[in-house]
């Protein structure tokens, strides 16, 4: 990953309930959920087999950003690759620093992390409420992180929000396939036409990167 790249989002290791979560608020900036409506998704590009669309997200100047891919390898072992949230995961480049701030439960934690921006942008940080949860049937698995900005005193970087989902099916018994959704705000002066003109890019990048660090696991 080359250092100048706006490699704005990121994350992480996270967190599952469903798409049907509230908007959180700080402020004046919301960070809504993304429609789970498939006619409002912009097919923007599909290489490698990964399905990379993006969404306007109503009251918000970003936009959210969904890639679905098939994975030669289990929900388990897909799972397992966003480790439990006391340190970076490998793959996460981006990833300067994590750590739990709040153990739940075994499957929930309230955790803090630091982004490496690249020059001349500064690193932001991100506090997060990180689920992990089997569907009902068939065998799904959702990890989600939403932001949960007041729950860790403000520090000297800009505090960004973020509501990340990983949806990982099976397929059989070797093979997934995950759903990533993500739709973040940077925080900060960066313009949405600079951060939306990456963000389908940087978040794809993450994704091949999870691809090779399973296939090299």
């Amino acid at each position: 990953m080359r250092r100048h790249d706006w490699t704005l989002l990121m994350l992480l290791w996270l967190l599952a309930t469903s798409l049907c979560l509230p908007a959180l608020v700080l402020g004046n900036v919301a960070i809504e959920e993304p429609s789970e409506e498939s006619t409002e998704w912009h097919v923007v590009s599909l290489d490698d087999g990964i399905q990379t669309s993006t969404q306007t997200v109503e009251g918000s100047p970003y936009k959210a950003a969904r890639h679905v891919v098939e994975i030669d390898a289990g929900v388990n072992k897909v799972l397992m690759a966003f480790g439990d949230g006391s340190s970076c995961v490998a793959w996460l480049i981006v990833c300067k620093q994590s750590r739990i701030i709040e153990r739940i439960s075994e499957y929930e934690y309230v955790g803090y992390a630091v982004i490496d921006m690249p020059w001349p942008v500064s690193n932001r940080d991100l506090v997060f409420r990180s689920t992990v949860a089997r569907k009902a049937s068939g065998g799904a698995v959702e990890l989600t992180q939403v932001a949960e900005p007041l729950a860790y005193p403000g520090t000297k970087l800009v505090r960004m929000l973020s509501r990340a989902t990983y949806l990982i099916e099976p397929l059989d018994e070797d093979r997934s396939r995950l759903t990533y959704t993500i739709h973040t705000d940077p925080g900060g002066n960066l313009s949405s036409a600079m951060v939306n003109a990456k963000v389908h890019v940087n978040t794809r990048r993450d994704v091949s990167a999870l691809i090779k660090h399973l296939q090299e696991s």
